[in-house]
């Protein structure tokens, strides 16, 4: 009887055992799917990421592109105002040479009448 009482009290121990290591391993299935689910996600997020990452190194270059772009053509237009700031100079001077000749064509056109006034008048 004693020896039958131990041998329900080792089967009895034996079945919590047994059920401690079926939660146990329930557990550690549970952990190891969330592992899997977490890296799965991680790896989706690590994708979207580079996904990003190439397109905004596609975008800089783009931009970078349309600015050297940019700095060809304001070079280009800091030449031709250069050039048209020397064309200015140069019509600016010749206007004043002009206005220097008409005013001495005036001078003389006042002293031609003045002269012609004095020979009509006599």
């Amino acid at each position: 009887e004693r020896l039958e009482t131990k041998l329900k009290e080792a089967e009895a121990s034996v079945e919590a055992s047994v059920a401690e290591l079926e939660k146990a391993k329930t557990d550690s299935q549970a952990a190891i799917e969330r592992l899997e689910k977490e890296k799965a996600d991680e790896l989706d997020k690590e994708k979207v990421l580079g996904t990003e990452l190439e397109e905004a190194k596609a975008t800089l270059e783009m931009t970078a592109k349309s600015l050297s772009e940019s700095e060809s053509t304001c070079k280009v237009q800091a030449e031709k105002i250069e050039g048209l700031e020397g064309q200015v100079a140069g019509l600016t001077k010749d206007l004043a040479a002009k206005s220097d000749e008409l005013t001495t064509c005036q001078g003389e056109l006042v002293e031609s009448k003045a002269a012609h006034e004095k020979t009509s008048s006599k």
